[in-house]
């Protein structure tokens, strides 16, 4: 009498791949140990063991891994010539090249299909968006995750980073998986409407910046809606759009009405009891200043002594274009800008010359990712950072290793060649 096992063998695998993207995604650094490269060494090694040849493609992986490996020799050269050195500057873009090494590997070993990954990313993003909302009006928990994330900022109420280390890649996270929700509903026809719900409250604790985002990426998701003849998600979220556009604008407005540019204008607009309740709660989740320093600040370039590669060092500012341009010069924005932008291009390319539906939406959502990339890179540092880039990666590796998705591709690289 043969003893049935507890867990069945794809379940096993399921959960094991499921745990291999959440840490891909979210992975905190523990001490010296950052657990996404672990885990990206963890699936190269699986990977090997399971399937001793491996070949990688050579549009657009390899294209892209020589050009960290590029940025990587100009970041080594910065640091020679200007006698400095930064571990998170060497790591970041050696990272991601990593992520595209073994995500390309797992999924073309396993052969795993396109829609198991885009919901796994999902309900990881999904499991993040949970902990925002519980997290909100709980300093504690805050501080708590603030050991994990690396967050090393006073908690404030009715804000939350999450499993993050800021509120804007917090939000930004949950409006990339807003969208890859709707993807996944055009595609396998999927209700995600509770996800969708989670994901549009949890967003409202973030940032101003990834509210007015989010109000965008609805605008795109009823196109979408209304496309598929999904009835009920499209009233729903056209009503949920017009709330969270006011919401957005009316936090941005006030920032601007708070600041030195507008005083006087504020003392009078505030006056009115109800309004100034707001405001003064608004204070003390929302960082508001003068916009003309904040700009000349963090666009500042006067210090920098190297324009072709660089000081050497990481600046402090926000921005992700000054950040290379300081620590690599014009030559390292120069590759950092490649490599995001040849993502851009190739699924351009991708959507135009595919006739599948499935390979049309994730070059949809690359296209997507890499703008919001390209575009919050002048808020904040973006380039090969945590989270959202191996969010881009693994979406980039579905499109060209997925099961499903495999015929197009070579289709599409016969047209290349």
């Amino acid at each position: 009498m043969k003893i049935k096992p507890l867990l069945k063998k794809n379940t096993v695998k399921n959960f094991g791949l499921f745990l291999y993207i959440f840490m891909l995604i979210f992975g905190p650094l523990i001490g010296l140990f950052d657990l996404s490269i672990i885990f990206s060494l963890l699936g190269i090694l699986v990977s090997l063991a399971v399937k001793t040849s491996f070949k990688i493609k050579i549009n657009p992986q390899m294209i892209l891994i020589y050009t960290i490996i590029l940025l990587t020799l100009i970041t080594t050269i910065s640091f020679l010539y200007n006698n400095t050195f930064n571990i998170v500057l060497l790591i970041r873009p050696l990272r991601v090249g990593l992520n595209i090494l073994s995500t390309s590997m797992v999924i073309s070993t396993f052969s795993v299909n396109s829609k198991f990954i885009i919901r796994a990313v999902i309900y990881s993003i999904l499991i993040h968006a949970i902990i925002v909302l519980i997290s909100a009006n709980n300093a504690d928990l805050q501080v708590s995750l603030s050991h994990i994330t690396g967050y090393n900022k006073m908690p404030v109420v009715y804000r939350s980073s999450g499993l993050t280390p800021g509120f804007d890649i917090s939000g930004l996270i949950i409006c990339l998986g807003f969208f890859l929700s709707v993807i996944d509903r055009v595609l396998y026809h999927r209700n995600n409407i509770i996800i969708q719900i989670v994901l549009s409250i949890a967003v409202l604790f973030t940032s101003r910046f990834s509210i007015i985002l989010y109000g965008s990426v609805l605008l795109i998701s009823l196109y979408f809606f209304k496309k598929n003849k999904c009835g009920l998600e499209y009233y729903l979220f056209s009503f949920v759009t017009m709330v969270i556009f006011i919401i957005g604008l009316s936090l941005a407005s006030m920032s601007i009405a708070t600041s030195n540019l507008n005083l006087n204008y504020s003392n009078r607009f505030f006056n009115i009891k109800w309004i100034n309740d707001i405001v003064i709660s608004l204070r003390s989740a929302y960082a508001f200043s003068d916009v003309n320093k904040i700009a000349g600040n963090h666009f500042d370039l006067s210090e920098l002594n190297n324009w072709l590669i660089g000081d050497g060092y990481y600046p402090s500012v926000d921005p992700g274009y000054t950040v290379s341009i300081y620590s690599t010069g014009f030559i390292g924005l120069v590759f950092s800008l490649s490599f995001y932008v040849y993502i851009l291009i190739f699924s351009i390319k991708k959507y135009k010359s595919s006739k599948d539906l499935n390979s049309q939406m994730v070059s949809i959502y690359l296209i997507f990712w890499a703008l919001c990339i390209l575009i919050f890179n002048f808020k904040n540092d973006y380039f090969f950072s945590s989270y959202t880039n191996e969010m881009g990666v693994i979406i980039l590796s579905v499109l060209m290793y997925s099961e499903d998705l495999i015929k197009e591709f070579n289709l599409l690289r016969n047209n290349y060649e």
